[in-house]
């Protein structure tokens, strides 16, 4: 029998177990590039690499010395970069150059391009170091945000100047290149955008509503749940619509799925960031779920060049994407799904965190223990049904102390 195909997956996140799954189902042998111990996606990977996936030579090394058939990241933003370096260095399949990787993934060039090609964005200004805060004349409150990190590590809202050099600093200690965005806030509702680019048009699959909050030292923005769709008019639909275009179009992106992070004001949409890839968390879920498509899959194809069939329908249910959070702790188990499953109450559990994991608030994702999804025709629903969630599930550490952090749910006020 000849020898299985090997494919290489950067980051052992959720989706990527999921990524993995699907890996295998094509014939591939499947190998898990991560640095942590337990990440989710370890259990079903062939092996699993104790390396950092953002580590370009030592991946490009193990990939060469496997002789990898593919190197693949689908839902997490530098290992974008570091899967087209290896591509290109080994003539492997990949969505897209390494220098469209990396200007997609570097929100100074991001924005400069946005802003070039009348993207609707904020206004912002580049800083390297602390001597050029004299030089910032933005509009309060305003976002500061390291230029190359993922997710939400080192973002801060900063609402008067004094406490700009402190949110300089931790956005510069984020970033590998020592540089920080810092850009106007803008009042609205968050809303993440899905889409997939084939034959240069972008096709919106399905949009999100975020809710999230300042942690408690304000230096961390918390993302505590998400509901898809989104409740937009018709108008501010139309005009994501058109701006998926122009961002395909400005970064010379097909073939590929793509999302932003936006907000809407009534009809107007202005883009915080996007990404050329699959979105993180449960999207990937969701979408399948609401529409019929296959995003993970279709990432695949993206990667080796294939034609998606790109068969999807409207939504069909609203679906509440909510955390589970924890206090810093060294995490144990949790308790409490096993009779929500039972009951339908709850839909779906994934868990972010396996026994000994660190359980931080340094970042975003630090706290999250699990993620759990609630389907509803009805999404003023779910404020309910997230609290009852909350309040029966319990998180323990390793001393078994309950360590649940019900601070962060969804609330009627929200919707």
């Amino acid at each position: 029998m000849a020898d299985k195909p090997k494919a290489i997956v950067l980051g052992g996140t959720i989706p990527h177990k999921a990524l993995i799954e699907r890996l295998k189902k094509r014939g591939y042998e499947t190998i898990l590039i991560d640095y942590f111990e337990h990440p989710p996606a370890a259990e079903a990977a062939d092996l699993h690499v104790r390396e950092s996936a953002m580590d370009k030579e030592k991946v490009l090394q193990i990939a060469k010395e496997i002789k990898a058939d593919l190197v693949i990241c689908t839902c997490l933003d530098q290992q974008i970069v570091v899967a087209c370096y290896v591509a290109e260095q080994l003539g492997l399949p990949r969505p897209y150059s390494l220098e469209t990787a990396q200007s997609a993934t570097n929100k100074e060039q991001m924005k400069r391009k946005m802003i070039e090609h009348e993207i609707p964005t904020s206004s912002y200004v580049v800083v390297n170091d602390l001597t050029q805060i004299e030089t910032i004349d933005l509009k309060l409150p305003i976002i500061v945000k390291p230029a190359d990190s993922n997710g939400a590590a080192g973002v801060t809202l900063v609402e008067q100047y004094d406490d700009l050099k402190q949110a300089i600093k931790e956005a510069l200690r984020w970033s590998r290149a020592g540089t920080a965005i810092i850009e106007e806030f803008v009042e609205g509702v968050e809303v993440s955008v899905y889409t997939y680019i084939q034959d240069n048009k972008a096709h919106v699959l399905l949009t999100s509503q975020r809710f999230s909050e300042l942690g408690e030292k304000d230096d961390c923005v918390r993302c505590y749940c998400s509901i898809a769709p989104a409740n937009i008019s018709p108008s501010a639909y139309g005009n994501m619509q058109k701006i998926s275009d122009k961002i395909a179009d400005a970064f010379g992106l097909n073939n590929t799925p793509m999302f932003y992070q936006s907000i809407v004001q009534g009809d107007d949409v202005s883009v915080i960031e996007f990404a050329p890839r699959l979105g993180g968390g449960l999207c990937y879920r969701t979408i399948e779920e609401t529409t019929g498509f296959d995003i993970m899959d279709a990432s695949i194809d993206s990667y080796l060049s294939n034609q998606v069939a790109l068969a999807y329908t409207a939504p069909r249910y609203y679906y509440l994407t909510h955390q589970i959070h924890g206090y810093p702790c060294t995490f144990d188990h949790l308790e409490g799904f096993d009779g929500l499953l039972r009951n339908q109450i709850v839909d779906e559990v994934y868990y972010h965190k396996s026994k000994g994991a660190k359980v931080s608030d340094d970042k975003s994702s630090g706290a999250r223990i699990a993620a759990f999804l609630i389907r509803s025709e009805d999404r003023t629903q779910f404020p309910a049904k997230a609290k009852m969630v909350v309040d029966c599930v319990d998180v323990y550490d390793m001393k078994n102390n309950k360590v649940t952090d019900r601070t962060l749910y969804l609330k009627e006020s929200d919707l």
